[in-house]
């Protein structure tokens, strides 16, 4: 289920997702000119759930941060219960098995991130013996091509599928020449 996609830094909100209850609160409750509020909402929501966005690669709290300070939301603005419910339904019916899988190992290639950060080759323990090992440490390093790459296989392997299901999900709503286009 594809409900939301960026286009030119601009959310574009599929036919589909304004016919979710949850979602539409979210927009006919802005009363204000242009759906600012509405829009900002749901770009919160793409921006905190999706795994196409790029705050994706951080951790929740920090995404967090990050989108609320980069979005057009009143100051001090915290999802309210409208907005969590929406962001629940996104999130349990956008993440397949492959979406989850891939985040989880964002998420240990940050925390290895973190490792490389961490590590000062002028360390010494108690004993005054090195901490970090040189050559361990530069053996590891020649495997992060091998380890970005496959990431990045598995990254456009799962986009790929995601297009396919959502190109697929457009044909299905095209109706056929000559076909009775009314609801009954």
């Amino acid at each position: 289920m594809q409900l939301f996609e960026m286009d030119n830094y601009l959310l574009k909100i599929s036919p589909q997702a304004y016919a979710i209850k949850c979602f539409r609160k979210l927009y006919s409750r802005d009363n204000g000119k242009g759906k600012r509020r509405g829009m900002a909402e749901l770009s919160f929501i793409y921006f905190m759930e999706d795994y196409r966005s790029d705050f994706s690669f951080y951790d929740y709290e920090t995404r967090i941060k990050m989108v609320t300070e980069n979005l057009e939301l009143p100051k001090g603005w915290k999802p309210d219960k409208f907005v969590k419910e929406a962001q629940e339904f996104y999130r349990e019916h956008t993440k397949t098995l492959r979406v989850k899988l891939l985040e989880d190992v964002r998420g240990s290639v940050e925390k290895l991130r973190g490792y490389y950060r961490s590590v000062d080759f002028t360390e010494r323990d108690k004993s005054g013996k090195l901490v970090f090992d040189i050559t361990k440490y530069t053996t590891n390093m020649k495997g992060l091509g091998d380890i970005m790459e496959s990431l990045d296989k598995l990254e456009s392997r799962i986009r790929k599928e995601s297009q396919d299901a959502a190109d697929q999900a457009k044909g299905s709503m095209v109706a056929a020449p000559f076909e009775d286009q009314e609801f009954k």
